[in-house]
């Protein structure tokens, strides 16, 4: 926990990271954001963010005295050795893609779970990054990809989100060994209330719901996967 030993933070305004600064947040910290807040990374490939939890202590990224958050941004996060494990990223709602996490580079997630985060675009939890056994739930996006829109993922659930258009729980995007379950592509014209053009090799699509085509999922690849008990 650092120099503070409560182990929590309270974020009043904007954060951004720049130039060659590496961000170290030690596991069992919670950051409480009590404004319409930000976590930005936003230089040239030098920023490092380091958020290493432990299955016992974990890091919180929530909101504090305000209903929801602006999430977190990387932009400009070094993609090698930007890491988060064992994160809670909760309670965001930002105006563009990835209500609770977004990012143009490959950064990397690790046992992390984003849940009841918001978008005005794509990708309610998350837009892009590398997820491995994380859980993406309970998130909204307004347009397509209610849990996710693209990145990469392995062994992750993504279960209870919801989209207004395209792809309840993912839109775009790879998943391998993953369980996408009771989402939804809520309106009569959306297709995949499961996925929608994403490509998905061993994974199980059940319980997914779509007002328009493809309760399970619509276009996109599927190899060697279980779809099951879908609604459309």
């Amino acid at each position: 926990k650092g120099a503070n030993a409560l182990g929590w933070y309270r974020v009043d305004g904007n954060i951004t990271v720049s130039g060659t600064a590496t961000l170290v947040i030690e596991p069992g910290v919670t950051v409480k954001f009590d404004s319409t807040a930000r976590l930005s990374f936003t230089s040239t490939n030098d920023t490092c963010l380091l958020a290493k939890g432990t299955a016992s202590d974990s890091i919180l990224f929530i909101p504090g005295k305000v209903a929801s958050w602006r999430g977190i941004q990387l932009t400009g996060a070094n993609q090698v050795d930007t890491t988060f494990k064992y994160c809670r990223i909760s309670g965001s709602n930002r105006t563009g893609e990835g209500g609770g996490f977004y990012t143009d580079k490959t950064v990397k997630l690790d046992n992390c779970t984003i849940s009841g985060n918001t978008a005005s675009s794509t990708g309610g939890g998350t837009s892009r990054g590398t997820f491995t056994n994380c859980t993406i739930s309970g998130n909204k996006a307004s347009s397509s990809g209610g849990g996710t829109s693209y990145g990469t993922f392995t062994n992750c659930t993504i279960s209870g989100n919801t989209s207004a258009y395209n792809g309840g729980g993912t839109y775009g995007g790879t998943f391998t060994n993953c369980t996408i379950s009771g989402n939804k592509a809520s309106t009569s014209y959306s297709s995949g209330g499961g996925t929608y053009f994403s490509t998905l090799t061993n994974c199980t699509i059940s319980d997914n719901t779509a007002g328009g085509n493809g309760g399970g999922a619509n276009a996109g690849t599927l190899t060697n996967c279980t779809i099951s008990g879908n609604t459309s």
